[in-house]
């Protein structure tokens, strides 16, 4: 099945249902969190192409920082909302993801066992 991409206003209630679907919990980043709830508070806050992302199985993949700036700050926002992303495009978001965020979240995405790189 395609990515079905819509553009929606998500209020914090929304945005509360949104963070319930998540599997697979990344370590949340406070300091990006605080960086988005910034930007909600100064209405610096403008429709991005990346936005909130959805498994074939409806299941948050990609946005949780946005959704729990919007419940923290009790603002609503338009996003791009995809859905029905695959399992490959699943794995590419949370690997690139996990690259930028350090080995551990590597680890923790891809299920590798990294010890051994580690130790070298």
């Amino acid at each position: 099945m395609d990515i079905q991409s819509t553009t929606e206003e998500i209020t914090p209630d929304q945005a509360k249902r949104y963070l319930g679907t998540i599997k697979i919990q990344r370590k949340l980043r406070n300091r990006v969190v605080r960086k988005h709830e910034s930007a909600l508070r100064a209405k610096d806050f403008p429709l991005m192409p990346e936005g909130i992302s959805f498994n074939c199985d409806g299941a948050l993949i990609d946005g949780q920082h946005r959704l729990n700036a919007v419940v923290n700050t009790g603002i609503g926002a338009n996003f791009r909302v995809h859905r029905n992303v695959s399992r490959a495009a699943e794995l590419k978001i949370n690997v690139d993801i996990a690259n930028r965020n350090g080995v551990d979240q590597y680890a923790f995405v891809t299920g590798e066992d990294i010890s051994s790189r580690l130790m070298s």
